[in-house]
């Protein structure tokens, strides 16, 4: 999965240089809190995040989509002490990688700091792991549908560099129970042209 990732993002950048006249690129640090049943199993915040994002702005400009990509990953773990001496980390993991088609609408706004909302849809890719000291095994992986409602605002740095604030609520329908967590993205972003939206 980290390969089809690595491959998106190289995809993404090739294209933006393509086609740079209409483009934002954003890469972000991302923090996620699980919420709902998710919560049950993973109770505490991850701090394991990034998150790629290719906009296109559509007329009249206040518009945009985009493709966006991610990794989060979770994880639940201990210590226990070793008969032998010193101690053995067990725990469980799980990456989550959304590829999700995405759409921004930009609030009219006279000063730097540009808000928005917007909604993405798209395939929720993910693979949980047991592991016991160094070894880890595979228990579960699979892809699911999945929605994420998001608001946030660039804040305007340079004619072309912005910095990001958002917060997004992904839920993913997962068989059983969906899986829910909120995640702020905090990044800089790249304007290939100024626009006054």
């Amino acid at each position: 999965m980290n390969k089809i990732f690595l491959s998106l993002i190289f995809c993404l950048a090739c294209t933006s240089f393509s086609f740079a006249q209409k483009f934002r690129m954003t890469a972000s640090y991302a923090m996620a809190q699980p919420i709902g049943e998710f919560q049950d199993l993973y109770s505490s915040y991850s701090g394991r995040g990034g998150h790629f994002t290719l906009e296109y702005f559509i007329y009249p400009e206040k518009w945009s989509v985009g493709l966006s990509s991610g990794i989060n990953d979770f994880r639940l773990g201990k210590s226990i002490q070793n008969p032998a001496g010193g101690v053995i980390p067990v725990g469980l993991s799980t990456k989550v990688y959304p590829l999700l088609v995405q759409s921004h609408y930009y609030l009219p706004w006279d000063s730097k700091i540009k808000p928005f909302a917007g909604l993405g849809l798209g395939t929720y890719l993910f693979n949980s792991e047991v592991f016991l000291g160094n070894d880890a095994e595979e228990i579960d992986k699979g892809s699911y549908f999945g929605m994420v409602p998001e608001i946030g605002a660039y804040i305007n740095l340079t004619e072309t560099i912005e910095l990001l604030a958002a917060l997004r609520y992904n839920h993913v329908f997962v068989e059983n129970s969906p899986m829910q967590y909120l995640q702020l993205n905090i990044g800089l972003a790249y304007r290939f042209i100024r626009y006054d939206y």
